[in-house]
């Protein structure tokens, strides 16, 4: 009985502090800190307190749903406090087991502006960089090519983007590894790698059955701030 009156006085005591709360700068600690962290013990001690009286024809398993709670609240407390180390170490797993990923992040240039988009690509077992792209609302994945004077659509690709290929004029020198071909010059209204967008990017579409994939060439990266190689890395930024 002893035992329920000073757990009863607990959640009194907690209802009391997460109401109260206490001085935003206790100690020197940094305003509002101590002030949080007593109004979540005293919210803890609620709960702690409602499960014992909801088992309490049963300590054990009082005892046992306690711990499991406050194991969840501890974990997900955790979790939040390291969530920008958490997502960098799932961004860099998924970079080592999917070769080719594009990862893309925010470059803060101080804390309260956003700063220009970073983009980074990993190259895949060929030393190639794949890309996944929106061109005019269409996915497409491209192979990064600085070597291409202009971005290079299959005919397939083209296709599904929405170009008519069969009333296309085929009059535009295009040199592949076969030899040189023929390609029609287009206009894309919007071509969106990881964020980065560029309008109105020139292109060639090749007759169907020349090229294998398409290419990103220079009539993108000419038009974002800049791109490098960087190791087995290649970096775009807005």
């Amino acid at each position: 009985m002893l035992a329920w009156i000073g757990l009863i006085g607990v959640a009194a005591l907690g209802v009391a502090l997460a109401a109260i709360g206490v001085p935003q700068n206790l100690m020197g600690a940094p305003d509002g800190a101590v002030a949080d962290v007593v109004q979540i013990a005293g919210l803890v001690l609620c709960i702690c307190t409602a499960l014992f009286m909801g088992f309490r024809d049963n300590a054990g398993l009082a005892y046992r749903q306690t711990s499991i709670w406050l194991s969840i609240l501890l974990v997900g407390a955790s979790a939040y406090s390291y969530r920008a180390e958490l997502i960098s170490i799932g961004i860099q797993t998924a970079e080592d087991l999917v070769p080719g990923i594009t990862v893309a992040e925010d470059a803060e240039d101080d804390r309260t502006s956003r700063g220009p988009r970073l983009l980074a690509v990993r190259a895949n077992k060929h030393g190639q960089f794949d890309v996944d792209t929106l061109i005019n609302g269409t996915h497409v994945s491209m192979l990064a090519d600085t070597g291409a004077t202009l971005v290079t659509l299959t005919s397939e690709d083209a296709r599904r983007i929405g170009f008519d290929v069969n009333a296309l004029i085929y009059d535009i020198p295009l040199r592949t590894a076969n030899g040189i071909t023929h390609g029609a010059k287009v206009d894309i209204d919007e071509l969106d790698v990881g964020g980065i967008l560029v309008r109105r990017v020139a292109a060639i579409i090749s007759k169907p059955d020349v090229l294998h994939r398409s290419l990103l060439g220079m009539s993108y990266f000419r038009e974002i701030g800049s791109f490098q190689l960087s190791g087995d890395q290649l970096v775009l930024r807005e």
